[in-house]
């Protein structure tokens, strides 16, 4: 057995190792990444009582001993060096369970290899004694497997500098002095190892790594228990970020994506794009871009995929206030926004209905006294001149009392039939059932009022459709438009009827050669607030109610109602329903 300073060095390391890896575990349970912490400087601590060990043999077979010893260190420092850099940056990737069983089996392999290096030496081909101030020392030949091994522990402090360099970018302004810290102690043990690989010569072949590797543990230790850096770590940014109800985008002054948060991807559906031009990413969101490409700082509105959207973009200066990037923020306003359409058709509906209002007052105040005093007018003048008037007179008066009587009843229809769809009482009952019959009928009801102007009906149908609707409903329309027809044709001219069908609807069109409709009256005829009162060709009366109830009719039906004119010329309604298909 020898003593001397190396060793004394390596004694008071593995006594400060393995006092710190008593109170790590203590705390293991209380900071970020205590449990990865207490494993790594227990393994130092290993490392450093064996490497002692190693160096007071004077015999070869003792060195090996205590060198295999070292090995379940030497691979498994690196890696839970790697693993505790991966809980403190929250690094999933590296962290799945599959791969860091897969670093192990690495470990195991590398020990199992150590061990019976006797038997085929790929960690070590020849051992060799030297005698020196250091003392007598071993001199380790290094076989294939000790590169394959110095490659993995390499590859694993490399990687773990990597994601510490990338949080520093990332996290700069937050955990700029914690992500210090960690990189200065990767450093040291990685520049002591590389010395003692490729430099072994100069330092009689002394294995000085464990001394790097308890230096960095001492100096992590202070940081974690003493100012406890790993309290705020940047996992409670990323549970910040992700928990926000905004959507956030840091660009850089070249534009390009620095940070953002998932609800900012969840919102675009799409992957995570960090370190690619913003342009690029958000090329099929122009809206999107233009706003964030012109700066703009007023909060602006957009939408991507049926979602109303609210962002804003705020400009990023230094102290010298010279232009460093863009922090925009979105948040999803498609429930305000529905809350405010919803409102909006509130807002109007009661303002239709104080207009249906106003309109049912203003018709049972006109359209309906006024009929009535002509009824009274005119039967008083037959009951009290009856003896005098001849019969031609008393025929005429009969037949004015009776035509006045018909239209103050279809107003009085239209106006119960208006009110009822207007409150929502009116009964809805679709069925099957043949249009051609129901025109036909409507058609034969009309006849009469027609020949008063001898306008002559047509039906035109190519073919028996039926149709899913309510029959009542399609009943009155027809009535209505053909009355309409009537009301303002020419005596003498014609109405066409014609019934046909599109695909998968049928379309009924009633034609007049009429007055028609000037382009004053088109732009207010289905509005309730308007006075859509007109006079026939003979100076017949109307509510205006007709069409809008046509209109409420079929669009309740599940059809639609158009119609064309040209003053003058005359007047083409249309409408469709769906069609009933018989199997």
């Amino acid at each position: 057995m020898q003593f001397n300073t190396y060793i004394s060095l390596l004694f008071l390391s593995f006594a400060a190792t393995f006092i710190l890896s008593i109170y790590s575990f203590n705390k293991r349970n209380k900071v970020k990444g205590g449990k990865e912490f207490f494993i790594l400087i227990s393994l130092v601590s290993l490392w450093c009582m064996a490497g002692s060990f190693e160096q007071m043999a004077t015999q070869l077979e003792t060195k090996i001993f205590w060198s295999v010893i070292c090995y379940i260190s030497i691979p498994n420092v690196p890696l839970h060096l790697f693993l505790f850099v991966v809980k403190y940056t929250q690094d999933e990737n590296f962290g799945r369970p599959v791969f860091v069983k897969s670093l192990y089996s690495f470990s195991v392999i590398t020990l199992i290899i150590a061990a019976t290096n006797s038997y085929h030496g790929l960690l070590w081909p020849e051992i060799e004694i030297l005698s020196g101030i250091g003392g007598i020392t071993a001199r380790y030949g290094h076989g294939f497997w000790f590169w394959v091994n110095t490659a993995f522990c390499y590859l694993l402090v490399f990687g773990a500098l990597l994601l510490l360099i990338r949080g520093f970018l990332v996290y700069r302004d937050l955990f700029i002095r914690q992500t210090r810290i960690l990189i200065f102690s990767l450093s040291i043990p990685l520049l002591v190892s590389v010395t003692y690989i490729f430099f072994g010569e100069y330092i009689q072949y002394i294995d000085i790594t464990p001394l790097g590797f308890t230096f960095s543990s001492v100096f992590l230790s202070y940081g974690i228990f003493r100012y406890n850096f790993l309290d705020l770590v940047p996992a409670a940014r990323n549970i910040l970020f992700d928990n926000l109800k905004e959507g956030i985008l840091l660009l850089d002054k070249e534009k390009r994506i620095v940070d953002s948060n998932r609800l900012l991807w969840e919102i675009f559906n799409s992957e995570q794009n960090t370190g690619r031009q913003f342009g690029e990413v958000f090329k099929p969101y122009p809206a999107f871009t233009e706003i964030v490409e012109n700066e703009g700082r007023n909060t602006r509105e957009f939408t991507v995929d049926e979602r109303f959207l609210e962002t804003s973009v705020i400009k990023i200066t230094d102290k010298s206030g010279d232009f460093q990037g863009l922090l925009i923020t979105i948040i999803d306003i498609t429930e305000l926004k529905l809350k405010e359409i919803r409102l909006t058709e509130s807002r109007q509906e009661l303002t239709e209905l104080n207009d249906a209002k106003d309109k049912l007052f203003s018709i049972i105040a006109h359209d309906l006294k006024n009929p009535f005093f002509g009824i009274i007018g005119l039967s008083e003048i037959l009951s009290e001149d009856f003896e005098e008037l001849t019969d031609t007179e008393k025929k005429n008066l009969i037949d004015e009392i009776h035509m006045t009587a018909k239209s103050t009843l279809g107003i009085l229809e239209n106006l119960l039939a208006w009110s009822r769809q207007q409150t929502g009482t009116i009964a809805f009952n679709p069925v099957n059932f043949e249009i051609n019959v129901i025109a036909d009928e409507v058609i034969q009801s009309l006849r009469r009022q027609a020949s008063i102007k001898n306008i002559e009906i047509k039906l035109v149908q190519s073919d028996v459709i039926f149709v899913y609707a309510d029959q009542h409903m399609v009943e009155t329309v027809i009535r209505n438009l053909i009355s309409n027809a009537i009301k303002f044709s020419h005596p003498g001219s014609s109405i066409i009827v014609t019934i046909g069908r599109q695909i998968n609807h049928s379309v009924v069109e009633i034609k007049d050669f009429g007055v028609g409709i000037n382009e004053e009256t088109m732009a207010r005829l289905f509005r309730v607030h308007q006075d859509n009162r007109s006079y026939g060709t003979l100076g017949e009366k109307g509510t205006g109610l007709g069409l809008i109830i046509c209109r409420d009719f079929i669009n309740k039906n599940s059809g639609k109602l158009t119609f064309e004119s040209t003053p003058g010329e005359g007047t083409i309604f249309r409408f469709t329903l769906p069609v009933y298909e018989k199997f």
